[in-house]
């Protein structure tokens, strides 16, 4: 298990210490048949602002899907929203949530299953704001803010900041479409599972 520890934990990519957690990004296990031995950095933290400028970011973004794709009751369930198949979601019915992970962002996001047709509205209307939105998820408070083709996510519980990441905000209305189908879920209306791009 690798574990966090601020100014000690170094980014996987650059090699220099992770100053805060919210700096930094968790990766995902790797497929090695695509990525070789970048494989073996499955579960390491790296700064977002690495993983966002690395080279071998899309590759091995797909080849964790791969990987994903062969754990029971995630992929092979969820309704794929993004072209690549870097972004999905599923259900968790022990949790009573949805699980909207990215890949590619490295992003994930419990959607209580209760509050799944409210977020879908809050996120939405959140797209077009000015100034920062707040919307409470479960025990956690999201904070989005729009800076001009990117919208900032932060993640906080009980006032401290867990995960902080800038989204391209044509992919953040990906994630819109899928907390929408959350909704369709939990009300037991059908709903297409890929409205962008189809799924694998």
């Amino acid at each position: 298990m690798t574990f966090f520890i601020p100014d000690r934990t170094l980014c996987s990519i650059c090699e220099q210490p992770l100053a805060h957690r919210w700096h930094a990004a968790q990766l995902p296990y790797a497929d090695p048949a695509v990525v070789g031995e970048l494989a073996r950095m499955g579960r390491r933290y790296v700064h977002r602002a690495c993983w966002n400028a690395w080279r071998d970011r899309d590759a091995y973004a797909t080849s964790a899907l791969a990987v994903r794709s062969r754990d029971p009751g995630t992929v092979a369930d969820a309704a794929v929203v993004d072209r690549d198949a870097t972004l999905f979601w599923h259900e968790v019915p022990a949790l009573g949530t949805f699980r909207l992970e990215d890949l590619h962002v490295l992003f994930t996001l419990e959607i209580p299953t209760g509050d799944a047709c409210r977020l879908a509205g809050s996120l939405r209307e959140a797209a077009s704001a000015v100034g920062v939105s707040e919307l409470a998820a479960g025990g956690e408070l999201w904070r989005l803010r729009r800076e001009g083709s990117r919208i900032e996510v932060a993640r906080s519980c009980n006032g401290e900041l867990l995960e902080l990441a800038d989204v391209p905000f044509e992919r953040y209305l990906r994630w819109v479409e899928a907390v929408r189908a959350m909704c369709d879920r939990a009300t037991r209306r059908p709903a297409d599972p890929s409205p962008r791009g189809g799924s694998e």
